[in-house]
């Protein structure tokens, strides 16, 4: 019986830290999603913010 027991606990712990490893997996991506949206969309304020003063000619 004790082994039985033993099984199943192992069997849902590994089960839970399955689903915890590919939670934590997703929301990294997310994250890493998000910074790279807003790496993007700085650079793209900061790019019009300095250039957009300064005739497109230069010259």
């Amino acid at each position: 019986m004790k082994d039985v027991d033993g099984d199943v606990d192992t069997l849902s712990t590994s089960r839970s830290a399955r689903f915890q490893s590919r939670y934590l997996r997703e929301r990294a991506r997310d994250a890493v999603a998000r910074a790279e949206a807003l790496r993007s969309e700085s650079r793209r304020l900061f790019a019009r913010s300095w250039f957009g003063s300064r005739p497109a000619g230069r010259a």
